[in-house]
């Protein structure tokens, strides 16, 4: 199920990408290698902090998920998935970070000083218009338009 959750998102982000991003081709290979997989570190991060549903860093282009998600309601789910993604841009991919900054007039390094949660967030606003916000159990959820509902679902 969370497969193809994943699938479905990296495909409407595919969708969603500006051609004009030189390294666009770069992002859209990015994404269509990322892979989801059940973490028992996911399950007791969760255990222990609530709102904890997932990470990345174990394997490279990989969303390390509790079994908990599955708890959760699509646009939480599809929000944390979003959110991990822009973290594997962010975190693994760094030449891509820093030209989608530097292409929307922000610094990398000041924008590093926000945190890594920040520079998640901004990089899926950045690249696929697509925003996250944190609904009041502070887990992520994607804000979907009703249209953008019908070409995700």
């Amino acid at each position: 199920m969370l497969d193809e959750k994943l699938k479905k998102l990296t495909k409407f982000m595919v969708f969603r990408s500006d051609e004009y991003f030189i390294g666009m081709n770069k992002i859209k290979n990015v994404l269509k290698s990322i892979k989801i997989q059940h973490c028992k570190i996911a399950d007791k991060d969760h255990e222990d902090e609530f709102r904890v549903f997932a990470h990345v860093g174990c394997k490279k282009d990989t969303i390390c998920v509790s079994k908990y998600i599955q708890s959760l309601d699509d646009c939480n789910i599809y929000g944390i998935l979003a959110h991990e993604i822009g973290h594997i841009i962010d975190l693994q991919h760094e030449d891509i970070a820093r030209y989608v900054l530097n292409y929307n007039d922000y610094n990398y390094d000041g924008m590093k000083g926000f945190g890594d949660e920040v520079m998640a967030d901004f990089m899926i606003d950045a690249l696929f218009d697509l925003h996250i916000y944190y609904d009041e159990d502070k887990i992520q959820t994607l804000a979907i338009s009703p249209g953008a509902i019908n070409q995700i679902f």
